[in-house]
């Protein structure tokens, strides 16, 4: 979409939003964008197409081709300090930041999709997640709490595939997707799986991953 746009809050055309968001599956690179001239508003994350979406009160806006909502949070100021995404029962907090750190993000994710390069402990990182799961007890620990909380509710759900497919026999980095995540391929006793996972947060906890079976 490149030069028709700018980046802008939709609820004051003074201020940039840039925000990192928590996602179920994702730590996602978010920029909301504007078309100038028009009111139009679209969201994009990293290399993925961007999204439009649409106002439903001055704070909120939603995606008619996806279900997820978008809600501001304002200080006593009236400026813009936090996203909130609202999708798949789950709400996932995206704090502002400065254009120049966003920059940086985006940039450290481009140079990571070029070297083809994980990013820094994400490996041994999953590789620890997988033995806890074939342990039974989840690494709580390693992972910050709102992904904490989602690995609770799922648990029902990734532990019986997670051991059904028995032993972990080799892991081996894919590819940096085009959403930012490290993508690896794990090969287990009776399964396949893809991992992905997001860069881990400065104290080192896991904000963002998921897996999908292989045939």
């Amino acid at each position: 979409m490149g030069s028709g746009f700018n980046v802008l809050c939709p609820l004051s055309r003074r201020y940039g939003f840039h925000g990192l968001c928590r996602h179920f599956r994702k730590l996602q690179y978010l920029l909301l964008r504007r078309a100038r001239g028009e009111d139009q508003y679209f969201t994009q994350l990293n290399r993925l197409p961007p999204d439009e979406i649409y106002p439903e009160s001055e704070t909120k806006f939603f995606s008619k081709d996806v279900a997820k909502q978008f809600s501001f949070v304002t200080n006593a100021r009236g400026q813009v300090v936090e996203l909130i995404l609202q999708q798949g029962g789950h709400e996932r907090p995206a704090l502002k930041v400065d254009k120049s750190v966003a920059q940086k993000m985006q940039a450290a994710i481009e140079q990571r999709i070029k070297n083809h390069a994980p990013s820094p402990g994400t490996e041994a990182s999953l590789r620890r997640y997988i033995d806890s799961l074939e342990q039974g007890q989840p690494n709580y620990d390693e992972m910050s709490p709102t992904r904490a909380a989602t690995e609770r509710r799922e648990l029902p759900i990734i532990l019986p595939l997670v051991q059904k497919a028995g032993a972990l026999k080799t892991l081996s980095f894919k590819e940096v997707g085009d959403d930012g995540l490290g993508v690896y391929n794990a090969t287990f006793a009776n399964a396949r799986f893809e991992w992905r996972i997001a860069p881990l947060s400065p104290d080192g906890k896991v904000e963002g991953r998921g897996f999908s079976e292989l045939p």
